[in-house]
């Protein structure tokens, strides 16, 4: 069951960073996103620290994009997760997906994630903020 994951986060995740091991990345992302349905495991992950190696995904294996940006979406049901997410740069990648994606479900997910981090009641007016200063300055 998912819950036997807890407290191997930091584990899990540093296998999204083997480089030149799609496969690899490609079935840890798999799990991750599998144990995001579990809360006690969104809390745990949340409490690791670990969501720069998620982050990185985005760029170095295109071919799941959308899983991560799936597992994101339901990471960021704990606001300590969209915190980190704030100070790990995320709406830089996110911006980066939205704007020169060429898949509009990329596209789609990227703006479904950005509307849902703007929603948590602690850092959701931050996003909303950061957002909208970097979205002009690029305009």
């Amino acid at each position: 069951s998912e819950c036997e994951c807890i407290g191997h986060f930091k584990l899990l995740f540093s296998l999204l960073r083997v480089h030149g091991a799609g496969q690899v990345q490609q079935l840890a992302l798999e799990v991750v996103n599998i144990v995001t349905s579990n809360q006690d495991c969104v809390n745990n992950i949340a409490e690791a620290i670990v969501l720069s190696n998620l982050l990185a995904l985005l760029h170095s294996l295109p071919s799941s994009r959308q899983l991560v940006l799936e597992t994101l979406y339901a990471l960021t049901s704990n606001t300590k997760i969209v915190k980190e997410a704030m100070l790990k740069g995320a709406l830089i990648y996110l911006l980066d997906m939205f704007c020169n994606s060429t898949h509009p479900q990329v596209r789609s997910q990227t703006a479904e994630l950005f509307a849902k981090m703007t929603t948590d009641k602690l850092v959701g007016p931050k996003v909303s903020i950061t957002s909208s200063v970097d979205v002009s300055q690029i305009l």
